[in-house]
Parts: C-alpha cells; sequence; structure tokens
C-alpha cells in the first residue's frame, strides 16, 4: 500500500475519467515498475537501477547464448513475448525481475514503466523492442565471436 502514494498521483490521472473507479492504464504501468524495482531493491546494497539498461539488454547479459537448448533465461524471455493480457505480463515479469537480483543484474525502471504503458496500447511495439535489445549483438563483440549485449535501449 505504501506505493500507491507514487504510483496514484495527480500527474498520473490526467486524461482519467473521474467516474472510472480503476486505475488508469499510466497507474498500472507506474504501480507494476514501482513494485518491481522494490522486489530487485529489496535488502540489497548495489544499485538495482540503471539508467538506459532495457528489459531485453539487462536480460541478454544474463544469457551466454552458446548452447542451442533454450536455458531458463530464454524461456523467461519467450514467455513475455506470448503474454496475451496485462496480468499474464506481470506475473512474467516478477519471475525475470527475481532471476536479474539473483545475478545482481539492474535494470532501467523509468524505461520499464514507460514501455508497460505502451504495451497496453500496442503489446507488438514492445515486445519488438524487447527483442531486438535481447538479441542484438555488439559488432566487436561479433567480430571476436563473442555473443554480449551492449547497454543501448532502442526504441
Amino acid at each position: 500500500m505504501d506505493a500507491l502514494e507514487y504510483t496514484f498521483t495527480p500527474g498520473l490521472l490526467h486524461g482519467h475519467p473521474e467516474d472510472d473507479p480503476g486505475p488508469s492504464p499510466a497507474e498500472r504501468a507506474a504501480h507494476v515498475a514501482v513494485t518491481l524495482f522494490a522486489l530487485h531493491q529489496q535488502s540489497r546494497g548495489e544499485r538495482m537501477h540503471h539508467r538506459g539498461r532495457g528489459l531485453g539488454t539487462a536480460l541478454r547479459r544474463l544469457h551466454s547464448g552458446r548452447d542451442a537448448t533454450p536455458d531458463p533465461i530464454v524461456r523467461r524471455f519467450r514467455m513475455l513475448g506470448t503474454a496475451d493480457s496485462f496480468g499474464e505480463l506481470t506475473h512474467h515479469l516478477r519471475g525475470v525481475v527475481q532471476l536479474l537480483r539473483t545475478q545482481s543484474a539492474p535494470l532501467d525502471y523509468g524505461l520499464l514503466a514507460e514501455q508497460l504503458l505502451d504495451w497496453q496500447k500496442d503489446p507488438s511495439r514492445v515486445r519488438m523492442t524487447w527483442g531486438r535489445q535481447f538479441y542484438r549483438q555488439n559488432r566487436a563483440d561479433k567480430d571476436a565471436g563473442a555473443d554480449v549485449q551492449t547497454d543501448q535501449t532502442d526504441d
């Protein structure tokens, strides 16, 4: 309930009808991002927020990419891409954040909030962004035969 102070604010209510008791898409996106950040940061000394590091990039940094069998990271990433509802996406994101937490891999939660808002309007656009981040190779790393992702975001 403490997170509501930060997610249900007048700034997010802009354009939301007063007679609609449910949260607006912006409120849902902000609330999910803040609660996922809290889960990620809980009892951690190091910062779990890294400006500019998108979800696909953060997950890519955990994936070796050298085996043909999908590992847990690839399976979780694919589950994000097949989510049919915001509730299902949120459920899968929680698992992804727990995986990032075990590896101390930070994520840009402001960017995630924006993408969650966009996902509610056009899921395919956000899926494409995450996919590009996850499967992109840095040219220098590709030339060296490595499979490492850069911290670039892709909108």
